[in-house]
């Protein structure tokens, strides 16, 4: 991962401020960071998402059919002690 810059760090305070100004600020810092990091994706990270896409349809077309969603997601909550779905 490359360092941060200056720019880095004003574009981002640019950001969270527009946020705050215009979405309100119910807004905590890791949700603005977290909505910083999904519109402004490292450069390096597009190219690892798409290696990963790839390398999971060369799976799917070698006969791995995954699992099902809703056993991931039970499966996810149990390992969380996240309520179950009532």
């Amino acid at each position: 991962m490359a360092a941060t810059s200056a720019d880095d760090i004003n574009r981002f305070v640019q950001f969270a401020m527009a946020k705050v100004c215009n979405e309100g600020a119910e807004l905590s810092l890791e949700e603005l960071l977290d909505l910083w990091r999904a519109e402004n994706p490292r450069p390096d990270q597009r190219h690892e998402d798409i290696l990963a896409v790839n390398a999971a349809i060369r799976d799917m077309e070698s006969g791995d059919q995954g699992q099902p969603a809703e056993e991931v997601i039970v499966a996810l909550r149990q390992r969380h002690n996240f309520p179950t779905d009532a």
